[in-house]
């Protein structure tokens, strides 16, 4: 059996939740692909990832933790940070970070992440305020560029807001939420107002704009309920729905589209 097709038969095992069988033959696959070819081979990366996800299943948090640090790590050495494996290795990270309980860290790579994004020759550092200003004074959602920049902020805005209020740093938390607030309300009612078609490159099938902006709205009100002292169980379960709802998007034509 070859090294891809073992780590195709590993991913099949996995979605049918038969994990220990799975992380036997991942790691079988591993080992191959760095004796045949290095750490650093694209299928070997790969390959790590499949292992961590499994790991992170079978309830080895630590484990999974490591290993998609040095996905990441690996991603943006051989790929570089603006190739799509990469930013979604970045994205992997962040929330497993976010899930076990490192607030900063994660908090840093969402940042980090919305940098990458909003960064220009006018905005060379960003924080909540400056993007706050851009969103109610340049921010054109009618515009091609600032439609796809909004789009792809949203996502690590919501997971920045609470990674902060967990971290104890509620004020900025609420300033990201109330960003994402604003920034969402922009986006979802220009597709709502035109059908859910801005674009011909911005399409979204099947999306119901009208049910993510509620979930946005539900979520910010639990948010400042929250941030008063409110204890809000129903916190976490909207901020997991409109993370569903709302999923990582990429401008795809701004990364390499080398084959790995």
């Amino acid at each position: 059996m070859t090294i891809s097709a073992m780590s195709n038969l590993a991913g099949i095992l996995r979605k049918m939740k038969r994990y220990e069988e799975s992380m036997s033959l991942v790691e079988k696959a591993l080992k191959l692909s760095k004796e045949i070819y290095s750490e650093k081979y694209p299928i070997t990366i790969t390959i790590m990832s499949n292992l961590s996800n499994t790991l992170y299943d079978l309830g080895r948090y630590e484990e999974s933790l490591k290993l998609t640090e040095q996905v990441f790590t690996l991603r943006k050495e051989v790929l570089g940070k603006w190739h799509i494996k990469t930013i979604m290795a970045m994205y992997d990270l962040a929330e497993e970070l976010q899930e076990s309980g490192h607030y900063k860290e994660s908090a840093a790579l969402w940042k980090e992440r919305i940098e990458m994004i909003f960064t220009s020759d006018e905005n060379d550092d960003v924080n909540a305020d400056n993007l706050r200003d851009y969103i109610d004074s340049k921010f054109d959602a009618t515009d091609e560029y600032d439609l796809y920049g909004a789009l792809q902020i949203l996502n690590p805005m919501i997971h920045l807001a609470k990674a902060l209020f967990d971290a104890g740093e509620k004020d900025e938390a609420l300033s990201w939420a109330d960003n994402a607030l604003k920034c969402g309300e922009k986006i979802f009612l220009v597709f709502i107002e035109n059908n859910g078609e801005v674009y011909t490159e911005v399409k979204f099938a099947g999306m119901d704009f009208e049910k993510n902006l509620s979930a946005l709205r539900a979520w910010h009100e639990l948010f400042l309920k929250k941030f008063n002292g409110e204890n809000r169980v129903e916190f976490d379960a909207a901020t997991k729905e409109i993370l569903r709802l709302i999923k990582r998007v990429f401008d795809f034509n701004r990364y390499d589209d080398e084959e790995d």
